[in-house]
């Protein structure tokens, strides 16, 4: 996927989705550590676009790899685009965050939320 700066935070999301249907891409105002919890309080609203939320933003190409690691994936998302995310698990009808299985590739996380 081609992320510009007018892509809204909206568009990662549904792409994120679209490959990993039982995960969630979140988007948070600062940056968290390996295995920690990111407040619900700093989650950002996702009509951002990433210029408008980061705009010191160069546009580039997002590669969704599912042998990837979250903790992997989500650091690439910070460095690479500026964006501090958490990625969710579907467990039952709740949405966890997967702090604790950050070391799972993101298909071992997908298939865990189905």
């Amino acid at each position: 996927m081609k992320v510009t700066y007018d892509t809204h935070l909206l568009s990662l999301q549904l792409a994120f989705s679209e490959q990993f249907p039982h995960l969630r891409l979140t988007f948070y105002k600062n940056k968290h550590d390996k295995n920690e919890l990111s407040p619900i309080s700093e989650e950002v609203f996702r009509d951002y676009t990433i210029g408008e939320y980061n705009p010191d933003f160069i546009e580039r190409d997002l590669e969704l790899n599912g042998d990837e690691t979250v903790a992997s994936f989500e650091a690439k998302m910070e460095q690479e685009f500026g964006l501090h995310v958490q990625v969710l698990r579907k467990s039952g009808t709740t949405w966890i965050q997967t702090s604790v299985t950050d070391d799972w590739p993101l298909s071992k996380q997908e298939s865990h939320g189905r």
